[in-house]
């Protein structure tokens, strides 16, 4: 027989639980001490409360059962299956393992530690409150993938490890502040960096469609197996970025950002910020190097070709220990240093100081220091 009813509760006195065929909107365990719980086949149960003092809670094997929504308010410790539809973890200090199919996991309690086995699937993860750990399960790399479609990393020192190369996320959100993210995917569609203060280390087996940063005070370490762009808006952040191939666009509009590129090709840079430093490395060519923000530094390493570069602001700084091809200054108090060379320079800006070597120089400054003095007077009158 069948038990349907609206509200089911089991106080402090309760410490043995077992439910068959109990259909309920919702049942709520405040155990002092919860030494078991069993549901068995039948059940069908939209919310499940779980309050404990104490005691651990067995939800790995409950057969044709059926629970809407979970949500772990205390206990010690909690092993999670199929048949869950989402599952919410408001408490602290819980050890929890989740493993099976389920719409969304959140944690916005504290101190908790989840472990997600190889063969969760998971809609959504969303990591909130304080000083939470979510981590792949040892045996997570050797068997199985885990599979989590939006991962969202918020509130205060969290931490999301997943060394399995075994996530496949399409989204990942990082915000909050001083969170660590050291992990390794298969592959990530979009990484964006929201939050201030971060330790971020991640990698992937095969591409990043889309990378932006708008926080700021952040430590990033992006690894890709492909060709990837990247977006940074925010300030004070310490980037880098590394593709085992090329890079395609990569803008800059924050300020006061350290950014290393690391890749073969590299197809354009923007820098429309201020006080930017950008550093290209390892070997390859850039094709489109534009600086129209004030007071930013790019670095073309050693066994780089750069093809086209401008500077339009002001007292920005290039340094070529590479090849270039063009080279136009075009804002007034810039700088262009290094040990490589250039084939054509255009100075067409005052103020400039140059010491790189170039085959083929136009000094064009004086016309552009006039210009400027009538733009001034103009705009005087």
């Amino acid at each position: 027989s069948y038990i349907s009813t609206g509200k089911l509760w089991f106080d402090c006195s309760a410490e043995s639980v077992l439910l068959y065929g109990v259909k309920a909107d919702t049942v709520t365990l405040l155990n002092h001490k919860l030494t078991n719980l069993n549901i068995n086949s039948g059940c069908d149960i939209s919310s499940l409360v779980i309050a404990a003092g104490s005691g651990s809670a067995s939800l790995d094997s409950i057969g044709s059962s059926k629970i809407g929504q979970l949500r772990l308010e205390s206990c010690t410790s909690a092993s999670i299956g199929s048949g869950i539809g989402s599952v919410e973890i408001t408490g602290s200090g819980i050890s929890a393992s989740v493993s099976g199919e389920h719409d969304y996991l959140i944690i916005t309690g504290s101190n908790n530690t989840i472990t997600l086995s190889s063969d969760a699937r998971l809609t959504s993860l969303k990591i909130m409150g304080e000083n939470n750990i979510v981590k792949a399960a040892d045996t997570a790399s050797l068997s199985g993938n885990i599979s989590c479609g939006e991962i969202e990393v918020l509130g205060k020192s969290n931490t999301l490890a997943f060394n399995s190369s075994s996530v496949t996320p399409f989204k990942i959100t990082i915000g909050g502040t001083e969170n660590s993210v050291v992990s390794a995917f298969k592959s990530i569609s979009a990484l964006s960096v929201t939050g201030t203060k971060a330790n971020i280390k991640l990698s992937s087996l095969t591409d990043i469609t889309d990378f932006s940063v708008s926080g700021s005070e952040n430590n990033i370490e992006v690894t890709s197996a492909l060709s990837f762009s990247a977006s940074i808006s925010g300030s004070l952040n310490n980037i880098s970025a590394k593709s085992d191939t090329d890079m395609a666009a990569v803008l800059i509009s924050g300020s006061s950002n350290w950014l290393s590129l690391l890749c073969a090709d590299l197809s354009s840079v923007s820098i429309s910020g201020n006080y930017n430093t950008v550093n290209k490395q390892n070997t390859g060519k850039v094709d489109s190097l534009d600086i129209p923000g004030t007071n930013n530094v790019f670095v073309l390493f050693a066994d780089n070709e750069l093809v086209s570069a401008e500077t339009k602001g002001v007292s920005n700084t290039l340094t070529v220990n590479g090849i270039a091809a063009a080279i136009t200054l075009s804002g007034r108090k810039c700088t262009l240093d290094g040990s490589g060379k250039a084939t054509t320079l255009n100075i067409n800006a005052s103020g400039c100081t140059v010491s790189l070597a170039a085959e083929t120089t136009t000094d064009n400054s004086g016309n552009g220091e006039e210009a400027r003095v009538l733009e001034l007077v103009t705009l005087g009158y």
